[in-house]
């Protein structure tokens, strides 16, 4: 390409100049002025390569602060690689998710919202943005997502009491317990025990006899037992009382701390009691 354009250059000079030492002033110009625009389009090249290598190395920063647990440096790191162009939709998707898990709501919120519009295919299957729409009170899109998601997953406890959460806030408990999505066999206990409680066919005592009184610690062990206090408190806080819905949410965060997204849910379900318990307070 190089070659190509001294010799255009050349023969441009060789036609408009007449004398020897004219036409090789020309030639050596042209020569000087092409590799000197080469030489900068090299530098912008590597500029570009540089810029890339920012942020994959600022991706790469994010990614390691989330499997640390460390979400707001991951929040952070993101931000970064967003500042540097990365643009690719999985950024939202993922800082979405740790924005949450840092606390940062509204942020989580408008990073899922930004996820669907760039990935609109993904929109049934948001399962996160539910549970962020409730703790943004925003009910109704979260009674919206969860019943989507049922097209996307149909035999998932969690969900239907999800969306019986978010729609009781508008409709009514009534009305929203008529209305709890079909739950047919979900097959990790005690999840269709729950499921019963939250359609009023059920109580908390049956529930805790369901889970059994186990000694077993393995790991399924306790994600049982963190899954069963965390809808209890669920449960009780839907049933205004905050006390046991306290007691509940408490064991499931401080005893059985199984560190995954869930557990971040049962940490913001924490911190939302405690804003209803000082507020019940004022009130008082």
């Amino acid at each position: 390409m190089i070659f190509a354009s001294v010799s255009i250059l050349v023969n441009i000079a060789t036609h408009l100049m007449t004398t020897y030492w004219h036409r090789w002033f020309i030639v050596c110009a042209c020569c000087t002025l092409v590799f000197f625009c080469y030489s900068c389009g090299d530098v912008l090249s590597l500029q570009a390569v540089d810029v890339l290598e920012l942020q994959a190395k600022a991706w790469d920063a994010a990614l390691t602060a989330a499997r640390n647990h460390d979400f707001k440096d991951a929040v952070t790191k993101a931000d970064e690689a967003k500042r540097l162009g990365l643009t690719q939709p999985e950024i939202f998707y993922r800082r979405g998710r740790w924005n949450f898990r840092a606390g940062n709501i509204d942020a989580s919120m408008a990073d899922f919202d930004r996820y669907i519009k760039e990935r609109p295919e993904t929109a049934n299957s948001q399962w996160e943005r539910g549970i962020t729409c409730y703790y943004a009170n925003k009910y109704k899109a979260g009674s919206k997502q969860f019943e989507d998601y049922q097209d996307y997953h149909d035999n998932d406890v969690e969900n239907a009491v999800w969306r019986y959460l978010c729609q009781m806030k508008f409709d009514g408990k009534k009305k929203a317990r008529a209305a709890i999505l079909p739950i047919k066999n979900d097959p990790r206990i005690p999840m269709m025990e729950i499921y019963r409680l939250f359609r009023g066919e059920s109580t908390p005592e049956n529930v805790l006899k369901v889970l059994g009184n186990g000694q077993s610690d393995t790991p399924l062990a306790n994600r049982q037992r963190f899954d069963t206090h965390l809808y209890l408190a669920l449960y009780f806080d839907s049933e205004n009382d905050l006390k046991t819905a306290t007691k509940h949410v408490d064991i499931a965060v401080q005893q059985f701390e199984v560190g995954d997204y869930m557990w971040s849910v049962a940490v913001q379900h924490q911190h939302h009691l405690q804003t209803r318990v000082e507020d019940a307070a004022k009130e008082n």
